[in-house]
């Protein structure tokens, strides 16, 4: 299962939520050993580092950026993933009006988890709202991975 998660410059939410990816992964390989994961930017500009407190808000919750560089969102990355999971509507009707084929993939982590919610951008604002973004991506995804775990034959305890 490849996941792909898409917000704007893919310096903040969408690294955060790959570094929480590769975390739940790490931390339970027996489990989830079979989703893999990346993000791109729908306005991002190929190899910008990560915000300094996205970073910052990883390294306090035991994930790591160390080695990320954003990238663009392109064909090829859309057509490797399986699930396409945006962080708010807005993104996912910009996707949908330049990539209309991706329709069955693309959801916002709101809409995959059963949650009327978006994930707002911290871009620009402090710490505090970083760490927020952080907590809200990784109870989102930890429902998504439990999703994707119990649709792979495996039972949530």
């Amino acid at each position: 299962m490849n996941i792909l998660y898409v917000c704007t410059g893919n310096t903040c939410r969408s690294p955060m939520a790959q570094a929480i990816s590769y975390k739940l992964i790490k931390e339970n390989p027996e489990k989830y050993a079979f989703i893999k994961v990346a993000s791109a930017g729908l306005a991002a500009y190929d190899g910008d580092a990560p915000s300094f407190y996205a970073k910052e808000a990883c390294e306090m919750n035991g994930s790591n950026l160390d080695d990320f560089r954003s990238q663009k969102i392109s064909y090829d990355l859309l057509d490797m993933a399986d699930l396409i999971l945006v962080m708010t509507d807005s993104h996912k009707m910009q996707l949908l009006m330049t990539a209309p084929e991706y329709k069955d993939k693309v959801y916002t982590l709101g809409e995959f988890t059963g949650e009327d919610m978006n994930v707002g951008d911290p871009y620009g604002s402090n710490l505090e709202s970083y760490l927020q973004c952080y907590e809200l991506l990784e109870s989102q995804i930890k429902k998504v991975f439990a999703k994707l775990y119990a649709q792979n034959g495996g039972e949530e305890k």
